[in-house]
């Protein structure tokens, strides 16, 4: 094998070691790549949940001034964004039976409480 080597090439040049290594963990990776959209799926879910429940919050804060009317579709926006992104991890899942499950059982009442939280700010705003 080094005999077909010219001057400037060497064993290790031709043959390196770390490259079966990046090659084996890229295979390795694009394996759960499902997995790695579904955590990711989730992960944004939560961020955006949490925005949410800010939101929330500074449509509380603003009752009775005029920022409320903003705030509150500033809430609104978040919120339906918050589901949408519920939506999109159910739907990641929907061939995992117990993984939706699990997930569902989770996140169901934070779903619920987001919506019901802006229930209560948009009535307070119906009956100003």
């Amino acid at each position: 094998i080094t005999s077909r080597l010219t001057d400037s090439q060497s064993f290790g040049a031709v043959f390196d070691p770390s490259t079966i290594h990046q090659t084996h963990f890229r295979k390795l990776s694009s394996v759960p790549a499902s997995q790695k959209q579904v955590r990711d799926a989730m992960n944004d879910f939560q961020d955006l949940f949490v925005e949410a429940r800010l939101s929330i919050e500074d449509v509380q804060e603003s009752l009775d001034t005029t920022y409320f009317e903003e705030e509150l579709g500033v809430a609104k926006d978040a919120v339906r964004t918050a589901l949408e992104a519920f939506d999109s991890v159910a739907e990641l899942l929907k061939d995992d039976v117990d993984q939706l499950n699990e997930f569902k059982r989770a996140n169901i009442m934070k779903v619920k409480q987001l919506q019901e939280e802006l229930k209560m700010v948009s009535e307070h705003y119906l009956h100003e």
